[in-house]
């Protein structure tokens, strides 16, 4: 449900904003109007998939921070952890970051609009705050820059046996 991370940002309120194109090959309703429409679950599925590249992104920030490396000027080289040349203080901050298992504590979103086969989806995330293994995030969804659903998603982290 994310095609493209347009805008990411690691500041004192880490955000990112992602795209998704809601085609035919979606699952759809068709309403009164003779429009196919996304069910709001997959508004939900997509925030919560780019609530999880920002967890990704933030934990693979606080490796290259140790560097002294911002992650804008490294994710040309993420392929590299795969190779054989991999930095092996890259490649064990993806590896602890993969770890980890994201799952969704608390989803409180409102659904303001309908999303139509066509429309481009854009979600907007920023982590408010992490509380031990639960990270609070706040959530809009929009088309056209006008918000179809906003609300609050926390997400849990739980380490691997």
């Amino acid at each position: 449900m994310v095609d493209r991370i347009s805008e990411y940002n690691y500041g004192r309120i880490p955000g990112l904003t992602a795209e998704c194109r809601i085609n035919n090959s979606l699952p759809a309703y068709l309403c009164e109007k003779g429009k196919s429409y996304l069910p709001s679950v997959y508004i939900i599925e997509g925030l919560g998939q780019s609530c999880n590249l920002l967890s990704v992104f933030l934990a693979l920030e606080n490796t290259f921070k140790e560097e002294n490396t911002h992650i804008k000027e490294k994710l040309n080289h993420i392929n590299s952890i795969y190779s054989a040349k991999a930095n092996s203080k890259v490649e064990s901050g993806v590896l602890k970051t993969l770890s980890m298992i994201g799952l969704l504590a608390s989803v409180e979103v409102e659904f303001l609009e309908r999303v139509f086969i066509g429309d481009i989806l854009t979600y907007q995330i920023e982590q408010q705050k992490v509380i031990g293994n639960l990270s609070h995030f706040r959530v809009n969804a929009l088309v056209k820059n006008q918000t179809v659903a906003k609300g609050i998603i926390i997400g849990s982290e739980i380490k691997k046996m």
